[in-house]
């Protein structure tokens, strides 16, 4: 599983979501209004489906089936994309942005059904006392990796009149058939048959979760982090047109931002290990809180200054991935093992609903500027990171019943 986790990393890193992406639709478009689209897509797309799916994903007995061929259907789609890049003879056409955003939208709706069903994998075959574990050893791991393919490959095909993103999207999509193999290799045994789900178990099963109130307080975190990956897109935009900070440097922000997870996870995982996942979320939602602010604190340096230290900014902006994680690992711990797919997918819904107002959002940053968008996220941010004291701490109660209820420590 940590082996799939690294290849699947790193060929992320070279369309990761707060950089490349953003950096493409620019070059084939450009706006901060169309920005916006991107996290509402994104998540809209990976958490509704699943809710439909979580049922069904309970009558298949092998859960890693699902992870290969939602693994390779994503390579296809990055494959295709780099493919209609080349035909476009890198350049702007008038028809790339629409075809653009209906790949990103199937993109996600499969990356959705494989969280929910990695997700689900590893709450049958990892302990929760290794979940940080696994986590913080596929990120370092994934990091080194990665950092020997950013320092030669990404730098070479960000830099130059022109960006070479069809090389970026092909090198995703063979990392991503590379990851879908290895998923292949993990032994899972196989569950036991249970009834296809009715169309209205599958419709009404996101009730269930909302009726625990340990639930509806992480539900209330998920929301306002939420908020954060709202800002992420307009980051390295922020760096360019306000700070100049050239194109080819989105590598430095890659690299910055790689390695800022993979300390971070490292931490992040031994902590939640030894004191709980509550603990952690309560760090980073309140680090989360800071970037926005520390992203306005560089217009007040010199411009030489500025633009040469701007990419520390997103080793912070790190925490991204991590917060996602250690919301997921702790509704895994708050609910029933035979529950896990429904309050996987319910969560996926809560961390949508902000996201519906990101096209608002790139509207306003485009009419009050980045200040003003900066401060409102980072205020939402707070007000999570303040709800963070109420959530339950499930390593203090009893333990839900699990496959690991009969195993010695």
């Amino acid at each position: 599983m940590a082996a799939q986790l690294v290849i699947f990393r790193l060929g992320w890193i070279f369309k990761i979501e707060s950089i490349v992406i953003p950096a493409f639709l620019d070059a084939i478009a450009g706006s901060a209004a169309l920005r916006g689209w991107l996290p509402v897509l994104n998540r809209l797309c990976q958490s509704v489906p699943p809710v439909f799916f979580a049922s069904r994903l309970r009558a298949i007995r092998k859960k890693k089936y699902v992870v290969v061929a939602t693994v390779c259907i994503e390579a296809f789609l990055f494959l295709l994309l780099a493919g209609l890049w080349r035909i476009s003879g890198q350049q702007p056409r008038a028809w790339l942005p629409i075809v653009f955003f209906g790949i990103y939208a199937l993109f996600f709706i499969s990356h959705g059904i494989y969280q929910l069903s990695w997700n689900t994998l590893q709450g049958e075959l990892i302990r929760p006392h290794r979940r940080g574990r696994l986590m913080g050893i596929s990120d370092v791991v994934g990091t080194a990796l990665a950092l020997c393919f950013v320092f030669t490959l990404l730098v070479a095909w960000l830099e130059g009149p022109h960006v070479r993103f069809d090389l970026l999207f092909t090198f995703t999509g063979i990392c991503f058939l590379l990851s879908a193999f290895m998923g292949a290799a993990i032994k899972e045994p196989e569950d036991e048959e249970v009834d296809d789900p009715s169309l209205l178990e599958t419709v009404g099963g996101w009730r269930t979760p909302f009726a625990d109130g340990k639930f509806r307080r992480v539900a209330g975190v998920a929301m306002c982090f939420s908020t954060f990956q709202m800002m992420l897109p307009h980051f390295q935009a922020y760096g360019r047109e306000r700070l100049d900070v050239p194109i080819g440097d989105l590598a430095k922000f890659v690299a910055a931002q790689i390695i800022g997870t993979a300390t971070l996870s490292l931490l992040a995982g031994t902590a939640a290990d030894r004191h709980g996942t509550r603990w952690v979320l309560r760090v980073l939602m309140t680090t989360a809180t800071t970037v926005p602010l520390l992203a306005m604190s560089f217009a007040w340096l010199p411009r030489e200054i500025a633009g040469r230290w701007y990419g520390a900014l997103f080793m912070f902006v790190g925490i991204t991935p991590i917060g996602f994680k250690m919301l997921l690992n702790h509704t895994l711990e708050i609910s029933p093992l035979s529950e896990h797919p429904r309050y996987l997918s319910t969560l996926g819904l809560c961390l949508l609903l902000p996201l519906v107002f990101s096209p608002l959002y790139g509207w306003a940053i485009d009419e009050w500027g980045y200040s003003f968008g900066f401060m409102v996220g980072a205020f939402c941010v707070g007000c999570g990171a303040v709800q963070t004291i109420f959530l339950a701490e499930p390593r203090r109660d009893a333990a839900p019943p699990s496959v690991f209820s009969d195993l010695s420590s």
